[in-house]
This record gives C-alpha cells, sequence and structure tokens, in this order.
C-alpha cells in the first residue's frame, strides 16, 4: 500500500449552504383546551417555518406573509386565539 501524500489530496467538498434564517416575530397564542403557547415564526430562504417547544413546521409554499402563518399554526398548533408581536 502507497504511503498517503497529504499534499495532493484534496479536502471533501462542503456541505451545501442553509439560507438564512431571519426572525419574523412571535405567534402568543391559546389552544381550545386553554393552553398558552409561543410559535415563532422565522423566514428561511423562501420558506416560513414555526418553531414551539413541540416541534417545528415548514409551512405550505403557498404561506408567503404572516396572515398565512397564523393559518397555518391554527391546524399545526391548534392556536385559535393569538396576538402577533414583531421581532
Amino acid at each position: 500500500m502507497a504511503p498517503l501524500d497529504c499534499q495532493t489530496r484534496t479536502p471533501p467538498p462542503a456541505p451545501p449552504a442553509q439560507p438564512a434564517m431571519t426572525l419574523l416575530g412571535y405567534l402568543h397564542g391559546e389552544r381550545v383546551d386553554g393552553t398558552y403557547l409561543v410559535v415563532a415564526v422565522f423566514r428561511v430562504g423562501e420558506d416560513i417555518r414555526l418553531s414551539s417547544p413541540e416541534g417545528s413546521h415548514t409551512c405550505l409554499p403557498s404561506v408567503e406573509d404572516i396572515e398565512g402563518a397564523k393559518s397555518e399554526a391554527l391546524q399545526v398548533f391548534g392556536i385559535w386565539r393569538w396576538v402577533f408581536q414583531p421581532a
């Protein structure tokens, strides 16, 4: 077996760059059972992502703004009384 020549060895390719994650704000909301939940709303590239202590969710491509994120938060996390706090 030939010795490894470190000077001619190329480094492995870098992983693809992740799009920047920008915090848009927080949805403070109440669920039907009366519990309170805070969901952070981020823009990641072209997508909107919701994140809570229960997990995260990337919104459908049709969701492009806070109004759409509110609707998605209702479906995913069950928040129905909410207040949006901009970042």
